[in-house]
């Protein structure tokens, strides 16, 4: 949930600033890291978003009365390296996250008290080991502060919102005894409607604040919850009135009405869905489908426009052709997209449009296919621990799933394909070598185990868990018979 920062790369002076934005950005590529909500913002008339952001984090800073020469320097070269990353022009690999952890860091040390550079001081900076709710009270405390400070409600927002996200971090969404939660709820909310009347900030700067806020108060589970609909009924106006031909406006309403479909249905089986709730959730779809063929027809080159599209179709059940035309169009924009293999995977399972077969096929696609990659080839693992969750469902007593010659052929080649193409994330080898264990595949085991050259032992249940696998792993390749 909080960032924590790498070492920096040395101190620069505001004119070097300067001349590197006057001289640098334009030539700058795009982060590697950057999703397709970089892409323009068709029809917007607004500041760039590397002017808009300077202009809402560097150059307040000057107002806010805290500035230093001894301190000066360091803030500027973070709080401009922050912008630029709001911004998405970092280049590939630049070590964003180290500069402006190492400039707050400094900053604050030597005596700096604005809110803003503290604000990225506890984001990227602060001490991991600390409590959260030390995290908490450090975030309420740069809340407070920037209310009181003449940075604009964007940045305001923003302090409140990542004050509110510890809060539940620390006392839980659902806890009832979290302190000054409705005062922060609704300082969160009058920040973002005040920054909703900035006309000149660009449309997908309008879009992320509005997301941020409705995936905060939605939580991890789709919930009945009025308040989604309360915020979104409250932002929509001022969206659409001052974006109104931004494909941004469209996908957040597409978005919204989706969740709500999902809220007015609810997660169960067809037979558990009221007529009211059933009526609800075909309208919000059929208002989100419009919503993202707006979307689409402004841009059709943002893969969330696809991938929400995905959902709706699945919902609508308008027919195989229309759902993977959205598909295709998903994959062709991002290869790796994860999401959109994922949802078809739910797609064609046996509780919507297909069978255990067709997951299983196409989980084999995904694995195999050497044009997509990223997370794309686990799509396989995920079908068949479906599988196996849906034979325990409908009862039909295969006790020995994992056990079968085929589902470890399958895991294998799943695995070996994510492997190959993310050589670097070695901490998926304990998942791996879970898998080889409940598959009974004693050497493999042991094998992958020492391929990690490290274990989580938690993920194996404690580390005495760990020792017990490993020592009947070894039992068995003494005496396979047993």
């Amino acid at each position: 949930m909080i960032r924590t920062g790498k070492g920096g790369r040395g101190i620069v002076s505001v004119v070097s600033l300067c001349l590197m934005l006057v001289i640098g950005v334009s030539a700058c590529k795009k982060s590697s890291s950057a999703t397709s909500s970089s892409a323009p913002d068709l029809g917007a008339k607004n500041l760039s978003p590397l002017a808009w952001n300077l202009k809402t984090i560097v150059d307040p800073y000057q107002q806010a009365g805290y500035t230093n020469v001894g301190w000066d320097d360091y803030a500027a070269r973070a709080l401009t390296e922050f912008a630029r990353v709001r911004a998405r022009v970092i280049e590939t690999n630049e070590d964003w996250d180290g500069i402006i952890s190492s400039n707050t860091t400094f900053a604050v040390k030597t005596g700096c008290q604005d809110p803003m550079v503290n604000y990225l001081y506890v984001r990227f900076a602060m001490d991991q080991t600390n409590s959260p709710k030390a995290f908490s009270d450090a975030f309420l405390n740069i809340s407070s502060n920037m209310m009181i400070s003449p940075y604009p409600p964007i940045r305001k927002f923003y302090a409140s919102d990542w004050a509110l996200d510890q809060l539940f971090y620390t006392y839980g969404q659902a806890s009832t005894n979290v302190p000054g939660l409705a005062r922060l709820e609704n300082l969160v909310m009058q920040n973002l409607l005040d920054t909703l009347q900035d006309k000149s900030m660009p449309a997908g700067e309008a879009y992320d604040a509005c997301e941020t806020f409705l995936t905060l108060i939605n939580g991890p589970w789709i919930s009945a919850s009025p308040a989604y609909a309360r915020i979104y009924g409250k932002i929509s106006g001022p969206l659409f009135e001052n974006w109104p031909n931004a494909y941004t406006s469209y996908l957040l309403k597409g978005e919204a009405n989706i969740h709500l479909a999902w809220a007015a249905r609810g997660v169960g089986f067809a037979n558990t869905v009221t007529p009211k709730g059933a009526a609800e959730f075909a309208e919000k779809m059929a208002i989100a489908g419009d919503a993202l063929r707006n979307a689409w027809r402004l841009n059709p080159y943002d893969s969330r426009i696809a991938n929400n599209m995905l959902e709706v179709e699945g919902a609508e059940g308008n027919g195989d052709d229309e759902f993977e035309l959205w598909f295709d169009r998903a994959m062709a924009l991002d290869p790796n997209d994860y999401t959109a293999c994922s949802t078809k995977l739910n797609y064609i399972s046996p509780k919507w449009y297909g069978s255990t077969n067709d997951m299983l096929e196409f989980g084999r696609e995904c694995a195999t296919n050497t044009q997509w990659g990223g997370h794309v080839p686990l799509v396989l693992l995920d079908a068949h621990y479906f599988v196996k969750q849906w034979i325990d469902y409908c009862g039909l007593g295969d006790t020995n799933y994992w056990r079968h010659p085929e589902v470890w052929a399958d895991l294998h080649t799943a695995f070996e394909r994510y492997f190959q193409v993310n050589p670097n994330d070695t901490g998926r080898y304990d998942q791996y070598a879970w898998y080889a264990y409940q598959c009974g595949q004693w050497q493999q085991f042991l094998d992958i185990l020492s391929r990690s050259g490290r274990e989580d032992y938690d993920y194996f249940g404690g580390k005495s868990k760990f020792d017990q696998m490993v020592q009947n792993a070894k039992d068995h390749l003494k005496n396979p018979g047993q």
